[in-house]
């Protein structure tokens, strides 16, 4: 028993960096505060008897709760919950055909793009729609990288109010959407057959 105690002692010192509470109960159990040798990794190379005798240990209890199987398949039914609602689409106010006719939209080709200083998710565009170059602040800094996306093809939203965004008018919006890994993705103009520059009807 004597040499049980002193190895129960040894592995709570030894796991407390991979299970602290666990670590924590057991020597509890074992009052090691009752000790005179501090139970570290320190003293551990320098000794290996921590526990004393005449020193009392307090009532044991279980370090571990089983984990019964009604409570994995809630677990489990929680998580596959999870993955649904993700993949759900929130539906938005539906809007008529008048609604959409008022949106203006082109084909246009990216010129330039960079990130925008102290921005993790916002690039700086430049986009040539034809008739002019638009500067776009777009939110896809998490999602491309500047320089991959230079010559892109994109549908531009060109009446739309412009606003200042981190600094910058941003005169237009690129329309994105998600893939099925929920990032963004180009709404692709390559299939629309229409020349660039000219209106999406």
């Amino acid at each position: 028993m004597y040499v049980s105690l002193q190895i129960s002692a040894i592995l709570s010192v030894i796991s407390e960096p991979f299970l602290p509470n666990t670590s924590k109960k057991l020597q509890n159990i074992l009052n090691s505060k009752d000790h005179l040798t501090e139970w570290t990794w320190d003293n551990l190379n320098k000794n290996m008897t921590l526990i004393k005798t005449g020193v009392n240990i307090n009532n044991a209890e279980l370090l571990f709760t089983k984990i019964e199987d009604k409570e994995i398949d809630f677990q489990i039914s929680k998580l596959n919950s999870s993955k649904k609602s993700k993949s759900i689409v929130s539906k938005k106010q539906e809007v008529n055909i008048n609604d959409f006719s008022k949106l203006n939209l082109k084909i246009g080709t990216i010129l330039e793009a960079k990130k925008i200083k102290k921005s993790k998710k916002l690039l700086l565009l430049k986009v040539d729609i034809k008739d002019e170059v638009r500067t776009i602040v777009s939110g896809i800094a998490k999602s491309y990288n500047p320089h991959d996306i230079v010559g892109t093809k994109v549908v531009v939203l060109t009446n739309l109010e412009t606003k200042v965004i981190a600094g910058v008018q941003s005169q237009g919006m690129v329309l994105l959407t998600k893939d099925e890994n929920d990032i963004d993705v180009f709404i692709s103009p390559d299939n629309i057959s229409t020349n660039d520059g000219l209106d999406i009807s």
